[in-house]
């Protein structure tokens, strides 16, 4: 799919991949990049180590939940069935949020 995908990138395109649901990302040869593509595998983690910019983006994010924007929620879980939320999320079934609900 990522192959089809470069494929299909006009010239001086750029072809994004993110998160690996699909598993693994194919290697791909050097010469699919041309002319003039290119491919970007953005890291979230790396993003987020900067904490000003993480704490930023989670006031950012908590101020539009507040307003009423919110993205699909694809399942909730209690906190004690994190191992299952895991299961969730590393299957590529869902397509949304999935949200630890702890106990009160």
């Amino acid at each position: 799919m990522l192959l089809k995908s470069i494929r299909a990138v006009r010239p001086f395109g750029l072809a994004i991949t993110i998160g690996q649901a699909g598993g693994p990302i194919p290697p791909v040869a050097v010469e699919e990049l041309r002319p003039g593509k290119s491919l970007s595998h953005p890291s979230i983690m790396a993003w987020s180590a900067d904490v000003d910019r993480y704490r930023e983006a989670a006031y950012a994010a908590v101020k539009w939940m507040e307003a009423g924007i919110c993205s699909h929620i694809a399942g909730e879980y209690k906190l004690a069935d994190v191992a299952a939320a895991h299961e969730e999320m590393e299957s590529g079934r869902s397509a949304g949020s999935i949200l630890l609900v702890p106990s009160r």
